[in-house]
């Protein structure tokens, strides 16, 4: 299953989805690439790796997971709409991460024309990110008009009143079913994490991030079968 994560707004957490999913899913012994299209290699550091001088070389990160690292090439090099997918024909992975730049463009279209499935996660709170929306579902259906995908809510406070009333907002603007039961909520050990080179469950299994990717990567296998 080849999983896009995009949006074109930053700030989101999109790289800590891709992250913290691909590191999930490797430790339920699913055989797990990460991919990273983003020139600024936010993914790549995660991980304590530097970007490569050429992109889509591959490097092992443990038994069950690999990463493909950013590249300075990605920002200049010209790619067909094809061309990850193509790359992907030639993988053997049972889940495929692909982390998008936060803007749509062509490694954008490369990853949903790859994809099997895009999650688009959504700043809690963000009203601006609901305008975005639009966006991001026409360039979808114009990359791959058969992608399924589902907005994931991320930086969750409880505690705060506006939480219900954007999800209220969106359930009306995408649809219930376009909605992740699983929300990611705020908590400093997803930003701590890289510094130390590791995804969440890694750094710390305990911690409320590293419990809610565990549930979103349940859900996402549910929904796979």
């Amino acid at each position: 299953m080849i999983i896009s994560c995009i949006n074109q707004k930053g700030g989101v957490g999109k790289t800590t989805t891709a992250v913290n999913l691909a590191s999930r899913f490797a430790k339920m012994d699913y055989k797990t690439l990460l991919v990273d299209l983003d020139p600024q290699a936010n993914a790549t550091v995660s991980f304590g790796i530097a970007p490569q001088e050429s992109a889509f070389a591959k490097i092992e990160i443990s038994e069950y997971l690999s990463i493909m690292p950013s590249s300075k090439e990605l920002s200049f090099k010209r790619l067909e709409n094809d061309h990850v997918k193509k790359i992907m024909e030639g993988e053997d992975f049972e889940f495929v991460l692909i982390d998008c730049p936060p803007v749509l463009n062509q490694l954008s279209i490369n990853a949903l024309t790859a994809g099997d499935f895009a999650i688009l996660p959504l700043r809690s709170g963000d009203f601006f990110s609901l305008l975005g929306l639009k966006d991001i579902f026409s360039t979808i259906r114009s990359a791959n008009e058969n992608l399924d995908f589902k907005v994931l809510i991320t930086h969750i406070d409880e505690r705060r009143s506006i939480t219900s009333h954007f999800i209220k907002k969106l359930i009306e603007t995408v649809g219930k079913e376009k909605l992740f039961s699983t929300g990611i909520r705020i908590d400093s050990k997803l930003s701590e994490a890289p510094f130390a080179g590791k995804a969440v469950d890694s750094y710390d299994a305990n911690s409320k991030g590293s419990i809610d990717y565990g549930d979103l990567a349940v859900e996402i296998l549910n929904l796979n079968k």
